[in-house]
Order: C-alpha cells, then sequence, then structure tokens
C-alpha cells in the first residue's frame, strides 16, 4: 500500500513539472488590460466606444484662460478643440494626456489640466475643449490621447493622435502675448 501511494504521489509530481514545463514552452494567452489604440489624425472623426470624436484643431501658449481664472505655465499649454457625439448619455470625453515620444505622460487626472466637457446626450454633438499643461521639451513627436473615464482605462480604447508641432508653431505658442481663452463647451451646436 506504501508503494502504492509513493508511486502515485511520483507520478503527480512528474505530472506537474512536464505541467510546468509545457506552459513555459508554449506561447502564453496572457490577456492584458491596457486600452486599445484608436489611431487618428487631427480633423478625422475616431469612433470610440463610448463616443465619436474628431479633434478640429490643437493650439498653444504660455498662458490660458478657463473660465475667469488665469493659468500661466512655465511649459506649454497644449489646448485641443474637440468635438464629440456620445453613445450614451452618460459617457463623455473625461480623460486626456499628452504621450511624448520618450513616453512622459502628462494627464488631465490629478492635475490642473482639464477636459471641459459639458452633459452628453446620445447622438447630439457636443463641443469640448481639452487643455494639458506639458513640458516644451516633451512636444518633439508627442501624441494627445483622448478617452471616456477619468481614471481607469482599463480594457477600453482611446483615440491616439500626432500632435505634429512644428517647431514654428513651438515659437508663436511662446511667443504670444495675450492668454488664450479656453471656450465654454456646449452641447447641440
Amino acid at each position: 500500500m506504501r508503494r502504492a501511494q509513493l508511486g502515485a504521489g511520483v507520478l503527480v509530481l512528474a505530472a506537474l513539472a512536464f505541467g510546468r514545463f509545457v506552459s513555459e514552452a508554449l506561447p502564453g494567452n496572457e490577456v492584458s488590460n491596457d486600452p486599445i489604440s484608436r489611431p487618428a489624425t487631427i480633423g478625422e472623426p475616431v469612433h470610440l466606444r463610448a463616443f465619436d470624436v474628431t479633434v478640429s484643431q490643437v493650439r498653444g501658449a504660455k498662458e490660458i484662460v478657463a473660465g475667469t481664472t488665469p493659468l500661466a505655465t512655465p511649459g506649454i499649454w497644449v489646448v485641443a478643440d474637440l468635438v464629440v457625439v456620445p453613445r450614451s448619455e452618460a459617457l463623455r470625453p473625461g480623460y486626456a494626456a499628452v504621450r511624448a515620444a520618450d513616453g512622459r505622460l502628462w494627464e488631465t487626472a490629478g492635475s490642473r489640466s482639464r477636459v471641459d466637457c459639458p452633459g452628453a446626450i446620445a447622438g447630439v454633438v457636443s463641443r469640448c475643449t481639452a487643455y494639458l499643461d506639458v513640458a516644451r521639451d516633451g512636444l518633439a513627436d508627442a501624441e494627445l490621447l483622448i478617452g471616456w473615464h477619468p481614471d481607469d482605462r482599463r480594457f477600453d480604447d482611446l483615440a491616439v493622435l500626432p500632435l505634429a508641432v512644428s517647431d514654428a508653431q513651438l515659437q508663436a505658442w511662446e511667443a504670444a502675448t495675450e492668454p488664450l481663452e479656453i471656450p465654454q463647451g456646449t452641447v447641440g451646436s
């Protein structure tokens, strides 16, 4: 009886070792919870799960006025005008970021950068604005990211647009003497 138990134990251990070997040798089936990138360009609609979004233009300045509050930065304010058509009344852009070529990220979550987007009505156009405080050296080959949830992007999708800010544009943004006015978001226009 004892030999039978010992033999069964050896077989179980051999099966476990073989299973581990096979699982390490074969390609995995890991599931990533990273967001899905939906590439587009400025002026081109992006179809996301929560809404369709078009970045109509990108502007920049050293100082902006959001509402009545002037905001200055040692870097550059990147301002993106968005045209949004929600698929659900509860979902509208709540997240924006600028991702530098080296991976640095400037986000609206937890900073003074914001996405100003009024209440959403399914199927009705909203005009929104994202404004992000970005380091000047982060704009070369940077991308603009737009998503719906302000904090959680797992298993979701993001609009990813190259900013393509030229040196001439950047110099003009830095040289501007008047602050850039951030328009109030609208629904239905």
